[in-house]
C-alpha cells in the first residue's frame, strides 16, 4: 500500500528513505542536461527493486534485460564469462565502449551492477553527468544466503560487507558526482517517498498521481519476478 505523505516531504531529498550527498539544493540539479545514472550496492542488496523504479520512470537501462536488471555490456562477471580470454584492459574498453554507444542514443540512461566499484575509476571520464544511486541493506539480511546456504563463517561475511559498504561511500566522496544513498528496507515501507526521491534527484518532474503508479514497483515479496511485470 502506497503511503500518503505531504507534499513538503516528497520534495526533498534527505528523508528517511533517501540522503543525498554532493547536492547543494534540489534545484542545483538540472532538469535539462544529459545525465548519467549508475545504480549500484551490495550484491543481493535490493538494487533489482530500485532500477525497477528507476525503469519505470522511463530511464533507458538496456535492451533485453535479465531479471536482475543487469545490462551483460555493463557486467564485469558476465563480460569475463562470455570473453574469457578477455585481459582486464579488454573488458574495460568494452565497457567504454558501450558507454560513447549509450551517449550517442540517449539524453538520460544508465545502468545497474551492484560491484561498479571494480571498474568505475577506468571508465568516469566518458560518463557524461554521473549520478549514483546507492543502495544499503541491513547487512544480516544482504548475507544471508553466503552465511546459511554457502556455510561462510558469519562474521568474516558480514566484516566483508561493511568493508564494501565503506569502500563504495569513498567512491562517492571522490567522484565528487551527485548521489542519492537509499535505505533499503524504509522504501519497502515508504514506496512513494522512494518514487519522489528518485523523481527530485533525476529531474523528470512526476506528478504525484504518476510518482504512485511507479511506487507499486517497490515489491519485496516478488523479488526477481517483479522485473517482468
Amino acid at each position: 500500500m502506497v503511503k500518503r505523505v505531504s507534499k513538503k516531504k516528497l520534495a526533498t531529498l534527505d528523508n528517511e528513505v533517501t540522503f543525498s550527498l554532493n547536492v547543494p539544493d534540489v534545484g542545483s540539479l538540472n532538469a535539462d542536461a544529459k545525465k548519467t545514472l549508475i545504480l549500484f550496492g551490495m550484491p543481493r542488496g535490493g538494487t533489482t527493486m530500485i532500477a525497477n523504479v528507476v525503469r519505470s520512470m522511463g530511464v533507458y537501462l538496456g535492451e533485453g534485460l535479465p531479471v536482475n536488471l543487469e545490462d551483460c555490456d555493463f557486467n564485469w562477471d558476465v563480460l569475463g564469462r562470455t570473453n574469457p580470454d578477455w585481459t582486464r584492459e579488454q573488458k574495460i574498453a568494452s565497457i567504454r565502449q558501450s558507454v560513447e554507444s549509450r551517449n550517442q542514443k540517449f539524453d538520460i540512461w544508465g545502468w545497474k551492477y551492484p560491484r561498479v566499484d571494480l571498474y568505475l575509476k577506468d571508465i568516469h571520464s566518458q560518463v557524461v553527468n554521473p549520478m549514483f544511486v546507492c543502495v544499503f541493506r541491513d547487512v544480516v539480511a544482504s548475507t544471508w544466503r553466503s552465511v546459511v546456504r554457502r556455510g561462510q563463517p558469519a562474521a568474516d561475511v558480514i566484516r566483508y560487507a561493511l568493508e564494501l559498504q565503506a569502500n563504495q561511500l569513498t567512491l562517492l566522496d571522490e567522484t565528487g558526482a551527485p548521489s542519492l544513498l537509499v535505505s533499503y528496507e524504509k522504501a519497502i515501507d515508504d514506496p512513494l517517498q522512494l518514487a519522489a526521491s528518485l523523481n527530485q534527484f533525476m529531474g523528470l518532474g512526476f506528478s504525484r498521481k504518476e510518482l504512485k503508479d511507479h511506487a507499486k514497483r517497490v515489491n519485496a515479496q516478488m523479488g526477481y519476478q517483479a522485473s517482468e511485470v
